[in-house]
């Protein structure tokens, strides 16, 4: 997102170009909401929770819910499918709705 928000925020910014850009920055973005995409970003996560913080991620995956079944129950009792549907996912929607706006 860090080069069209440079870009956006030129003195003098073409307007076609910004819309160019905005739509790249939102495909690229709905590339990410893929289980391909949040595996890559979690294995890095991962790597870095466990290198820098002695943290590690997959003992983490919520097993119990009170309102609707537990997002890691239903999608095969990994922390990956819960980070995913519990944080991933709706952030990222969030992102898009924002940018869509």
């Amino acid at each position: 997102m860090l080069p069209t928000t440079r870009s956006l925020q030129k003195a003098v910014t073409d307007f076609m170009q910004a819309m160019n850009d905005i739509g790249d920055m939102l495909s690229t973005i709905q590339s990410l909401r893929t289980q391909d995409g949040f595996h890559k970003l979690f294995q890095e996560a991962s790597n870095v929770a466990e290198t820098f913080l002695d943290y590690n991620m997959h003992n983490e995956a919520c097993s119990r819910s009170v309102n609707r079944a537990a997002a890691a129950a239903t999608a095969g009792d990994t922390a990956d499918d819960y980070y995913r549907i519990k944080l991933f996912y709706p952030a990222v929607d969030s992102i898009l709705r924002d940018l869509e706006l």
